[in-house]
């Protein structure tokens, strides 16, 4: 994947759905929360620098970032998240033309993505999801 460039839209979803499943550190799941709701709702874009900053950062110290710069702007609070899922892995399976970024569309959910993050307890996350949820006919 380019370094400058990170997946957007379904892939960037899907991708941070089974970062969620796999992890455990509540931190990360809330920080993935966040971005499937910031990503979801199209709410703020991404700061991409010119250079990647502190290319060799672990995740603690990027977390640390996300703190620090976080509150002061939400455009590069975002790129240090989405650094932060990279970092994790979260990225490595996907497949991207960096040209083009991809927009999300609840519908190109698989059935169990969308159960998924409907049983999430983040109300904000389950609204974005529950009339495809409901038109589905996925309650039981």
């Amino acid at each position: 994947m380019d370094e400058n460039h990170f997946p957007s839209g379904t892939p960037l979803i899907a991708a941070l759905i089974d970062l969620h499943r796999e992890t455990d550190d509540e931190e990360i799941r809330d920080l993935i929360e966040v971005e499937i709701l910031t990503e979801g709702l199209g709410l703020v874009s991404v700061a991409i620098p010119e250079e990647k900053p502190v290319p060799d950062a672990p995740v603690e110290e990027l977390l640390d970032l996300h703190d620090t710069f976080s509150r002061r702007s939400k455009t590069v609070g975002r790129y240090i998240r989405l650094r932060i899922f990279e970092e994790l892995g979260a990225f490595e399976e996907i497949e991207m033309e960096c040209d083009e970024a991809a927009s999300f569309a609840v519908s190109e959910l698989t059935d169990d993505q969308l159960r998924y993050l409907q049983s999430v307890e983040e109300s904000g996350i389950q609204t974005l999801v529950e009339n495809e949820f409901t038109e589905r006919n996925l309650n039981g």
